[in-house]
């Protein structure tokens, strides 16, 4: 009986760890300019996640910019108001060609 339900609780750690495994991939599009990672699971399918390599596009912005939004610190922090402003300046102007 033990037997039975040590081979049961096997079966059902590795049912459990498949059925949440991913496959990841990452690449790069735009000439280096974008980070492209694509993940797949049994329980989401396929999601693909896109993002600029750059980790301080902001701390790089010059005021004339068409992506800047005035509370970007020089260091490229900014508060959360002004990060989802940000991200709609980048939507706006599709940055890196990225149309949403």
């Amino acid at each position: 009986m033990k037997r039975i339900k040590a081979l049961l609780a096997l079966v059902a750690l590795i049912f459990v760890a498949h059925a949440v495994s991913a496959q990841v991939t990452v690449t790069t599009g735009n000439n280096g300019q974008t980070v492209i990672e694509t993940v797949t699971n049994l329980r989401y399918g396929t999601v693909t996640l896109t993002w600029p390599s750059d980790a301080n596009l902001a701390g790089e912005l010059r005021h004339d910019s068409p992506y800047w939004v005035p509370g970007i610190n020089p260091d490229g922090s900014m508060p959360l108001s002004v990060a989802n402003a940000f991200v709609n300046k980048l939507n706006e102007h599709a940055y890196l060609g990225i149309a949403t």
